[in-house]
């Protein structure tokens, strides 16, 4: 019987792992996944490379895992512009941004988006970001 029940809750804690890092629905329903990064503890920056030659007209930023303070957020195009994204917003996870329109006329390509965030420090699972496009 102790076996069976072992077995129930490894499943059972399986199962939240594997929801809790899935982006939100809005942004499976609506986007394209242009990248995802694990991010470190305390204040830090980082890149997700976004490699798809697609392009778009709005992005947005979904968190998992843990919260995520966004501070500053640029999204650099193929033609060498840069989209300064001015953010302080606190992302718990599971939640996303708001749609960001990109500047300029039409789709653009976007070959990475650079984050300045802090996470608290020994709070669990490292956070995930994952940027999508439209």
């Amino acid at each position: 019987m102790g076996a069976k029940i072992a077995c129930r809750l490894r499943s059972f804690v399986a199962a939240t792992v594997l929801v809790a890092t899935l982006p939100s629905a809005s942004a499976l329903a609506e986007g394209v996944l242009l990248g995802s990064r694990t991010v470190r503890d305390g204040t830090d920056h980082d890149v997700i490379s976004v490699a798809d030659g697609k392009q778009y007209n709005q992005v947005q930023l979904c968190v998992a895992n843990r919260s995520v303070t966004f501070y500053d957020v640029d999204i650099h195009f193929g033609n060498g512009g840069v989209q300064d994204v001015s953010m302080k917003v606190v992302l718990d996870p599971g939640q996303c941004t708001r749609w960001v329109d990109l500047a300029g006329d039409g789709a653009r390509h976007i070959n990475r988006i650079d984050l300045w965030y802090s996470t608290l420090v020994n709070t669990g699972n490292q956070g995930v970001v994952s940027a999508y496009g439209r």
